[in-house]
């Protein structure tokens, strides 16, 4: 994810990528069925927009028990496509983890999609 997004880092090579990747897995399965427990109401009233939230609680529980793994402030550079442009944007520490978390899961529903039968 270091090579998307400017703003997370993982220093110490191989061995910081498996315990971060078991680590992680960890999480998700045993921390985020509770966090989904405790914030179904907002969910709800979210319509299941505070899932995000919860991942990117994941993605600080990683980052405090992984010290490795960093998830910091950047700046987005902008973009232009189209006929749109995305202006310079600075994203403080809590979007970062908010849009690591957002690709992640990005991630995640493509490979599910590739590997669907």
């Amino acid at each position: 994810m270091g090579l998307l997004i400017e703003g997370v880092r993982v220093d110490g090579g191989v061995l910081t990528y498996l315990l971060g990747g078991f680590s992680l897995s960890l999480l998700f399965m045993f921390v985020k069925p509770i966090l989904n427990i405790f914030s179904l109401p907002l969910n709800i009233l979210t319509l299941g927009t505070f899932s995000t939230i919860a991942n990117a609680l994941i993605f600080y529980l990683l980052t405090v028990f992984v010290q490795n793994i960093k998830i910091t402030e950047f700046t987005f550079n902008g973009a232009s496509g189209a006929g749109f442009t995305i202006p310079q944007v600075h994203i403080n520490v809590f979007f970062a983890f908010i849009v690591a978390a957002i690709f992640q899961s990005i991630s995640v529903n493509f490979f599910r999609w590739l590997t669907h039968k």
